[in-house]
């Protein structure tokens, strides 16, 4: 299996991304497909990942910029018949190490936030981020804020 993650940077590969949003935010969960896409995914700072397992597009996550050293993570995807090959951590790795080269602040940190679905929480657990005890709802579905500290990486 080779997996990757990179940048979708052309139509084809940003086709892609939507494509995997719409199978699992709409398709799946029933996200009224208005709410699922919005203004900030045509931002010039906005960041889509897309990751492939075999060369087929199965996973996607948005990083966005929103200030001084702080970045939210969202709309992260991951179609169903690729849940459990350790595709959504490679995907989060990946935006940790866009937002540790782009987006920390004058001293070398920053903040990725996220709300994360109910049943996902452990799985950010276990990729160190901090969730909240709190409920809140979006689109319908229960999510928790979680967030996440980190230092640029120097080499």
């Amino acid at each position: 299996m080779t997996l990757t993650v990179v940048p979708a940077l052309t139509e084809e590969q940003l086709d892609q991304v939507h494509q995997i949003r719409h199978d699992v935010f709409v398709g799946e969960q029933g996200v009224e497909p208005d709410l699922e896409a919005d203004e900030r995914d045509r931002a010039p700072t906005t960041v889509h990942l897309l990751a492939t397992i075999d060369g087929g597009a199965v996973a996607t996550a948005r990083l966005i910029p929103t200030g001084d050293g702080s970045a939210q993570v969202g709309r992260v995807a991951v179609l169903a018949h690729a849940r459990g090959t350790g595709v959504g951590a490679a995907l989060m790795r990946a935006a940790e190490d866009v937002a540790r080269n782009r987006m920390c602040d004058d001293d070398g940190q920053v903040r990725l936030d996220l709300s994360v679905q109910v049943q996902a929480a452990g799985f950010y657990r276990r990729l160190g981020y901090v969730v909240s005890p709190k409920i809140h709802y979006e689109a319908g579905i229960a999510h928790h804020a979680a967030h996440k500290q980190m230092r640029r990486v120097e080499m």
